[in-house]
């Protein structure tokens, strides 16, 4: 039987309510076979149920889904008792157990978490590494409850630290006055770093047969397709950053000892 919890981002409260544990559906129960106990919807029925784009409906979809659930110890002439959605930090998200944890989010999108996720934040970004964009969407979601950041705004921060040698070299480069001193066109340095979500920024130092060299910032997605760049600069060291989907990506580049 597969035990699903649905959980219905709240971003203007930054709460998450969270299902009870529904277990198992009807043809699930039918392959079964030999037990009273039956579920009148299927997967697709607990799924649509569920579409839901608030949180009086959410609740109401809690309460509609557990009437389709029967077990023979269920008093015929009784009101079936009905658990409430309850309301959860996302901090707690790994006390959740069950199979599939279906996300709701914003306009009543549905966003399975990956199956084997810990519940913790760090390990889902981790995630996101290795798997579709529909995981971004739902990191986005928690951490906008974690941080208070706007909704679809998620701000990534990664530093880079290059040695002193290596900081000389490229500051020559960058205010070299002759030809002995140019960087040349294919002796670009570049240093990249790699943040949560898969994506890449390359900060790089590019020269030139003719002139004193500039730096410039490049941002690749999870395929290495290059969707944003800077304009051309004369600083190496310092920020640099890159928004792209609404994403900000920011690359700190920092001399050891400075």
């Amino acid at each position: 039987m597969t035990r699903r919890i649905f959980i219905y981002v709240d971003y203007q409260e930054r709460k998450l309510y969270v299902s009870p544990t529904f277990n198992g559906d009807k043809t699930e129960y039918a392959q079964r076979g030999g037990t009273l106990d039956i579920c009148d919807l299927t997967a697709e029925d607990l799924f649509r149920l569920f579409e839901v784009k608030n949180i009086p409906d959410f609740q109401k979809a809690c309460s509609e889904t557990q009437r389709r659930y029967h077990s023979c110890l269920d008093g015929a002439d009784s009101p079936k008792d009905l658990l409430p959605a309850t309301e959860m930090d996302v901090s707690e998200l790994p006390q959740l157990h069950a199979d599939e944890l279906i996300f709701i989010l914003e306009n009543g999108r549905q966003v399975t978490a990956p199956a084997d996720w810990d519940g913790r934040m760090e390990s889902l970004y981790e995630k996101v590494r290795e798997v579709f964009h529909s995981i971004v969407s739902l990191a986005q979601a928690l951490n906008s409850l974690v941080t208070g950041q706007g909704h679809g705004f998620l701000d990534y921060c990664e530093g880079f630290m290059i040695s002193r040698a290596e900081s000389d070299v490229i500051d020559g480069y960058l205010y070299a006055r002759s030809e002995e001193q140019y960087q040349g066109a294919d002796n670009t340095i570049t240093k990249s770093v790699i943040f949560p979500d898969g994506m890449q920024m390359d900060v790089k130092c590019c020269g030139s047969q003719d002139d004193p060299s500039w730096t410039e910032a490049v941002l690749f997605g999870r395929f290495g397709n290059e969707v944003a760049c800077t304009g051309a600069f004369d600083e190496f060291e310092g920020t640099w950053d890159l928004k792209y989907n609404g994403t900000l990506y920011t690359a700190i580049m920092k001399t050891e000892g400075r």
